[in-house]
């Protein structure tokens, strides 16, 4: 594969997995009831979560405090909410 394929390959990868963690902070919050809410679940100030909103990715801590807190982590998981977990920096699978 050529460098300029590369480069594009990559650029789509990256392109799927923004898109990825924004429907999935977008599903979460919907599911959960909006931000107010999602913030007292996780005992977090509103404009930490509405941060996350407003970015369309959820923190890897974020992602951590929801998949073990014991009504959400039972729905979701750190790879759910946040698509780049699951891989190295490289796009490798993690092993």
């Amino acid at each position: 594969m050529t460098r300029a394929k590369l480069k594009v390959h990559v650029q789509k990868d990256r392109s799927l997995i923004v898109t990825h963690n924004k429907k999935a902070i977008e599903e979460l919050l919907d599911a959960v009831g909006g931000v107010p809410t999602l913030a007292n679940f996780l005992n977090l100030g509103y404009t930490t979560v509405n941060s996350w909103k407003e970015r369309g990715r959820i923190s890897k801590a974020g992602a951590k405090l929801v998949a073990n807190h014991p009504l959400m982590g039972k729905y979701y998981k750190e790879e759910d909410l946040r698509l780049d977990l699951e891989c190295k920096y490289n796009g490798e699978p993690k092993e």
